[in-house]
Formats: structure tokens, C-alpha cells, sequence
């Protein structure tokens, strides 16, 4: 049906062309109850159809961008972004919010209780690792059934338009693992204290690690001592996070002492995020720096490197 096409006046225009035209229309029509033109019937989302989804089963969280999401989404699946769970002032953009209970009240509100196993959707190398950073959330507030899948690989029944409405749920208290972030004053710190067993990952491409390129961070380079590895070298060819073996043998690559605490970060702490669910789930000490360079290079009284010795990775 969706591959066929239908013939208007003196045109042939393919059906999935034609639907993406009208579904306002649709939309429109149906809140007025009478049809203003053609309309098409399509396999409708279940808020469209006033159905109301049960708080049982895993809880699908959607992080492509909203626009995709409404194109085409996998049934009873939410939107999620990141970006809704993070501070937007300067110079701390990027970071997560420091109020638990406000991130709690904002998972509630998708579905999320207390002990309900949780799949990811993203877009691997396609995206900027947002359903990592989502992941690695999640496993900071005390969640641990968490899954990530390729949108592409998924599998499921397609519908379009709204998010489904969500049953009410009873409150929950979230246990914070404050081992899998760490704040700007103690990645100071523990750089001033060379004795301590820390590898500093900086999981930007090469081209922002040595200062070629930058996403507008107020200076450009890397934080000293840090080496790099670029996020993608965590995601395998399906889009999938790669296992834990690979996940090991890639940091060891790279002269990692697995036995040591893992610090990775990025730009805005996404990339990172992805970066320190994959080494988590590897069994190994890794925290995210959430606030990554965009905070650490607003602070002119900490330095920052372009020097690169050897430390920059294509993998």
C-alpha cells in the first residue's frame, strides 16, 4: 500500500508522499468530525486513538529528534531528550540537573517506576550518542534493566503522530551512584594528584582534541593529560554499543589501565555519557564528566592543551 501510487487529475503521486501532505489534514479533520478533502487512513499512534497505555512491560524511550519521532515511531514507545534533563545556563550547559527530584518527576511523567526495565532507541554513529547519555542517566539515578537498539534494528509495529497517554504512577525515591559522574572541583583535584590511578578520555574527534575544531566552547583544545579516543570507536557496525570484550580491548589499545578510574568526556557530556555506559557495563570504574569542555574551557583559571604527542586517535 505505502509503496503504491495514486493517480490525481493527470499526476501519479506516491502514497508516502501523499500522506506526509495530509496528515495535518487528517488531524484537522478529525477535530472537526467532518473531512475537509481526501483523507487517508493511516495506523494511528494510541493517544490519537484515546488509548491509554498500562505501566507494565518495558518502557520504550524514543531519543531521536521530535520531528522524526512523529514521521514514524515504534507503538507505545515516549520521545526523550536529553536535553530536557540538563542545565541550559552558562557555563554549565550540557550538564545534568542537580535537582533529583525534578528528573524524577520528568520520568514519572513518561512512564518510568521504580523497577520497570527500560529500551533506549537511537541512531548510533548517526546521532551524537543520546541514547547513551540517556542510559548512562538512568544508571546514575539506580536504574539497571537498561537497553540500547538502533532504531533501525528494532523491532515492532510502526505508527505516527503524538506519544500515547500514560497511566498515572505511584512515587519512587532514587538512589544517586555518584561514582558514575564527577564534578569540575574533584577532575581539578585528582589532575593535581598525578599519583592517583586515573585515565582522562577525551571522546571528541581528533579535529576538537587538538584544537582544529571546536562546537563553541569559549577556548579550544583539550584538558591536559587526557588521551583520545572518539566516541563512535564504542559503536559497533549495527549501531549497537559494542560488547564488553571490544569495549576492553579498545582502552587497552590505548594503553588504559583497566584496573584504573576512567574519566571520559566530551563536548556537552553526551558523547561521554554513551561512552561511560559502555565501560560501566564492561564492569569497569568509569564516570562521565558531564560538564565537559563546554565548563571546563569557560574557567580561565584551568588550563587547557592543544599539545597532542601522540595522543590523538583515528579509531
Amino acid at each position: 500500500m505505502i509503496g503504491a501510487n495514486i493517480i490525481i487529475g493527470f499526476y501519479s503521486i506516491p502514497i508516502s508522499l501523499l500522506i506526509v501532505a495530509l496528515s495535518p489534514i487528517n488531524a484537522r479533520a478529525d477535530k472537526i468530525g467532518r473531512p475537509p478533502g481526501l483523507i487517508i487512513e493511516l495506523e494511528k499512534s494510541p493517544k490519537y486513538e484515546e488509548k491509554k497505555v498500562q505501566a507494565h512491560g518495558p518502557l520504550i524511550l524514543d531519543t531521536r529528534k521530535p520531528f522524526e519521532y512523529s514521521m514514524a515511531h515504534f507503538e507505545n514507545s515516549y520521545p526523550i531528550r536529553w536535553e530536557d534533563f540538563s542545565q541550559s545556563e552558562e557555563p554549565h550547559r550540557g550538564a545534568l540537573d542537580p535537582n533529583i527530584h525534578v528528573l524524577v518527576r520528568k520520568l514519572q511523567a513518561l512512564g518510568l517506576g521504580k523497577d520497570r526495565e527500560v529500551i533506549i532507541l537511537g541512531q548510533g554513529t548517526k546521532g551524537i550518542g543520546e541514547e547513551g547519555r540517556i542510559a548512562w542517566m538512568l544508571n546514575y539515578l539506580g536504574f539497571k534493566k537498561i537497553k540500547t537498539v538502533n532504531f533501525k534494528s528494532f523491532k515492532g509495529k510502526k505508527v505516527f503522530g503524538e506519544a500515547p497517554e500514560i497511566a498515572s504512577l505511584p512515587g519512587w525515591t532514587p538512589k544517586p551512584v555518584e561514582g558514575l559522574k564527577i564534578r569540575k572541583s574533584d577532575l581539578e583535584k585528582l589532575i593535581e594528584n598525578s599519583e592517583k590511578k586515573t585515565a582522562l578520555i577525551d571522546v571528541r574527534s581528533p579535529e576538537e582534541f587538538s584544537g582544529n575544531k571546536n562546537k563553541g566552547e569559549k577556548r579550544r583544545g583539550h584538558i591536559p593529560g587526557a588521551i583520545n579516543i572518539p566516541w563512535k570507536s564504542f559503536v559497533d557496525g549495527e549501531g549497537e554499543p559494542v560488547s564488553s570484550e571490544v569495549a576492553k580491548e579498545i582502552l587497552q589499545k590505548h594503553n588504559v589501565n583497566l584496573g584504573s578510574t576512567i574519566i571520559f568526556y566530551s563536548s556537552l557530556g553526551v558523547e561521554s555519557g554513551y561512552a561511560t555506559f559502555v565501560a560501566t557495563r564492561a564492569g569497569l570504574n568509569a564516570k562521565n564528566y558531564d560538564g565537559s569542555f563546554w565548563e571546563w574551557a569557560d574557567d580561565p583559571n584551568v588550563e587547557v592543551t592543544m599539545r597532542v604527542s601522540g595522543n590523538v586517535s583515528g579509531d
